[in-house]
């Protein structure tokens, strides 16, 4: 089984690494995350931890920090022809709920997350 056989959700948050902080916390706060994005390709993440630790702890100005001042950086992705079964272990082992999905050009194709992965695997979706 594929990745490209499980449900891949199009609607995501993309940011892009030269926007200021202040200019999408609100977004990232709302979804938790955020696809950081070069001309369509995944080069991060950034999550609420990684303002709240990153920004906030480090008594940064949101105005003047880059995304890619603060962004989780290199991200990891899944493909559309990944193994389903190796992707799901890499997320269980990595801890993460949720994982960018790239096409054959290596653009943002959407997200994958764990419950789905696991939910195709046990052939409820």
């Amino acid at each position: 089984m594929k990745v490209k056989d499980c449900r891949i959700d199009n609607h995501y948050v993309a940011i892009s690494p030269s926007q200021s902080v202040s200019e999408i916390v609100g977004q990232v706060r709302n979804n938790n995350f955020a696809v950081v994005c070069d001309e369509g390709k995944p080069v991060g993440i950034l999550t609420t931890e990684d303002i709240v630790a990153r920004l906030l702890v480090a008594k940064k100005d949101q105005n003047t920090t880059k995304v890619k001042d603060i962004m989780s950086s290199p991200v990891k992705t899944a493909s559309m022809n990944d193994d389903l079964n190796l992707v799901s272990e890499m997320m269980v082992k990595e801890n993460f709920l949720s994982l960018p999905v790239v096409d054959e050009d290596g653009n943002l194709a959407g997200i994958v997350t764990v419950y789905d992965v696991i939910a195709k695997l046990r052939g409820k979706i």
